[in-house]
């Protein structure tokens, strides 16, 4: 009666561990099947273009032709580009846009009047901080309501001062365009300076030569940079 009783726990033991093996089996293997995916969509992505809005090239958008007809004039896209006589933010919008212009310090405002934004993702911002071509560190657009007016502010923040040159077009697909035009120049951060408040003068010490046939040090060139 005992052995039996052994034989059934140990049993039992066994295909508890077997069911345990075979799950943590699937476990990395699903595990390994979903990390192949995830690497195989990021090389995916960063294999393509650039899918967004270029002036001149048509409109390849989702969603944005259930506007066309529509009276509201709806900004559908914000774009930055570089340009041959220096570098543009633009915005893409269903209509001509009336606008008032403002500058504060290094920042400029276009208070876009009568406007939506279309999709919350335009809202996002522009960063261009890093390139050294345009003065421009990063641009954002952002809803206002004002006295029951849709109304909506593209912001262009400035790393140098820079005065900007404001045209509109409308363009054989229908749309309209607002360019923020930047003359060309080298925008890049000036280099930092060398800290040179360590020296002889601010130390309190200075090199003393050793006395003639002597072999010792004088306690000023014992000093890294003294030597």
């Amino acid at each position: 009666m005992i052995r039996l009783l052994m034989f059934k726990a140990a049993f039992i033991t066994c295909v508890i561990l077997a069911c345990v093996s075979t799950a943590t089996a699937q476990s990395k293997k699903e595990w390994r099947k979903t990390e192949k995916s995830t690497v195989d969509r990021l090389k995916n992505l960063a294999g393509k273009e650039y899918q967004g809005v270029i002036p001149g090239k048509g409109n390849t958008l989702p969603r944005v032709e259930e506007l066309r007809g529509k009276e509201a004039n709806w900004v559908t896209w914000p774009g930055f580009q570089r340009t041959p006589s220096g570098s543009r933010i633009f915005i893409q919008s269903t209509h001509p846009i009336a606008y008032e212009k403002s500058e504060v310090k290094n920042r400029i405002t276009l208070l876009l009047k009568d406007c939506h934004v279309f999709l919350r993702n335009n809202r996002n911002p522009l960063i261009t901080s890093h390139f050294t071509f345009t003065p421009v560190s990063r641009a954002y657009l952002r809803q206002k309501k004002a006295r029951g007016e849709k109304k909506v502010e593209l912001v262009v923040e400035l790393r140098a001062k820079a005065v900007p040159q404001i045209s509109q077009y409308t363009d054989s697909d229908g749309y309209n365009y607002t360019f923020i035009d930047f003359p060309t120049g080298n925008y890049a951060p000036p280099e930092p300076k060398e800290d040179t408040s360590f020296s002889e003068e601010n130390t309190g010490f200075s090199p003393v030569a050793p006395a003639a046939g002597s072999s010792e040090t004088s306690p000023g060139n014992d000093i890294k940079g003294f030597e």
